[in-house]
């Protein structure tokens, strides 16, 4: 297998000029011109850190696999192997999936060009399921209330449970308490980000109601709300953003795993990385620890300036648009590749249809890569005449094709496999695609799906990946996450 990548990143010692010169722009700002939620016609006031230090770091939010033993989504019944808590996961990420093609069928198969009015034809939310795998810390209120929640790049409202009407879901902390917060309000109707909302409930008369509505069946109604929020800073201390919007969830049917809430960092208005994008830099970092280390270890989501872009050695792609799905990052996939050769794959399994249908997303909470059948069976083949241990039967793992190994003396190699994205080749590592699933067993990580394409988090894991929506790409480096400071 190939081994861990040795270089180390540090968000505070490697800066890009560009990164450098942004961050010298933030510091002659005072205020940021985005609204944030106040009434049309009153006084707006301004999004903006409260203390003197706002331009010169950024917030780091400490990531942490819901199989870690710190986490709240950790099934407490003891401790398993790696093959059982990889069947797990598999199982979440099909569940997971399903639920994003489903609400992208919704969004594509309506005849309205505005996703909106294909919300309102039968989709609740943008949001496609609760299952998530990994989760972050952060604090809302003054004085701050604490919170963990699912980290989701395929949603784009922040919101927790609170404490004001009824709820059906156990969270592992108390429910947010507006009536002990000093700088807590509802949020007006006719402002940008209630207009940015997927489906209110009701009709908006004074204040912003929201409904979600996931694949499972879990339901979220509640405020959308502004308050205080509170997050480490990467040069020490914590750092306060007043007037964030986020859904306080009244009325909660349901199982959220054992989390209090969810944070989007999809590229809606109403997303974290958003919102604090116009104070920091419309850009943000991740680094996803891999499923192997993923009990022991956590990893950095960075958001603002100092989400820089490490130069040496990383590559980027452009971000693809799709208007009718606007909330998901869509990469543009050129062909997939065995051992530098790409395969004879048609077009149509990549492209983004007229309706906005198909095309290829980034979504951490899938757990595996999956493809269309167009692709995915020519790498099937592809694969099966280039990899020469012998073929075995997968099912019991929870995969499609497997390898027994036994007959390596050494540790086993792998032809390598890339996704050519425009621009760049993004090389997976053999952790990445051929997992150890067993004593000299060897599965691909990838499976077949339907309707779109879909890039999991274990490809993604131990890559640094870096989202600018200043320049709109999105880039990556390998990297060992759970070394990142």
């Amino acid at each position: 297998m190939q081994g861990r990548p040795t270089d180390s990143l540090s968000f505070n010692s490697i800066m890009s000029m560009t990164s450098l010169v942004a961050m010298a722009a933030l510091m002659l700002l005072t205020s940021c011109t985005v609204c944030d939620g106040s009434a049309p016609g009153s006084s707006r006031r301004l999004l903006q850190v409260d203390d003197s230090s706002s331009a010169q770091s950024s917030f780091r939010m400490t990531m942490m696999h819901r199989d870690h033993v710190d986490s709240p989504l950790r099934d407490a019944s003891g401790n398993y192997s790696f093959t059982e808590r990889l069947k797990s996961a598999i199982a979440r990420g099909k569940v997971r999936s399903k639920s994003v093609r489903r609400v992208i069928a919704k969004l594509t198969e309506s005849n309205s060009s505005h996703p909106r009015e294909a919300e309102l034809l039968g989709v609740k939310s943008k949001v496609a399921s609760q299952q998530g795998e990994y989760v972050v810390n952060f604090q809302l209120g003054t004085p701050p209330q604490s919170f963990v929640a699912i980290l989701d790049s395929g949603s784009d409202l922040n919101w927790v449970q609170c404490s004001t009407r009824t709820s059906r879901i156990n969270t592992p902390n108390p429910p947010f308490n507006p009536s002990t917060t000093s700088t807590y309000k509802k949020s007006p109707c006719g402002t940008t980000f209630c207009n940015s909302l997927p489906l209110p409930r009701i009709s908006c008369t004074s204040t912003c109601e929201y409904q979600y509505g996931y694949g499972d069946g879990t339901t979220s109604i509640g405020d959308l709300s502004l308050e205080t929020l509170q997050l480490a800073s990467t040069t020490g201390g914590y750092r306060r953003v007043p007037n964030f919007a986020f859904g306080c969830g009244q009325e909660n049917y349901g199982d959220l795993a054992g989390s209090d809430g969810i944070v989007g960092i999809g590229q809606g208005p109403l997303s974290m990385p958003s919102q604090l994008g116009s104070v920091l830099g419309k850009r943000f970092a991740f680094c996803l620890v891999g499923m192997y280390e993923a009990t022991t270890t956590t990893s950095p989501l960075v958001i603002g300036g100092d989400a820089f872009w490490p130069s040496n050695g990383s590559l980027w792609t452009p971000i693809v648009k799709n208007a009718r799905s606007p909330t998901y990052y869509y990469l543009q996939v050129e062909c997939i590749k065995i051992a530098g050769k790409c395969l004879s794959i048609p077009a149509s399994a990549f492209n983004i249809a007229s309706n906005g249908a198909g095309g290829t997303i980034l979504d951490t909470g899938t757990t595996m890569t999956e493809l269309l059948p167009a692709a995915y069976n020519v790498l099937i083949a592809g694969l099966k005449t280039a990899v020469k241990f012998p073929q075995m039967d997968g099912s019991w793992y929870g995969f499609d094709l497997c390898f027994d190994t036994s007959s390596s003396v050494a540790a086993p190699v792998f032809p390598k496999i890339s996704f050519r994205f425009s621009w760049s080749d993004f090389t997976l590592p053999d952790d990445n695609v051929f997992l150890n699933v067993d004593v000299d067993v060897y599965c691909l990580a990838i499976n077949s799906g339907y309707g779109i394409n879909i890039i999991g988090n274990i490809q993604l894991q131990n890559f640094y990946v870096f989202v600018n929506k200043d320049t709109n790409v999105i880039g990556w480096k390998p990297a060992q996450c759970d070394t990142i400071k």
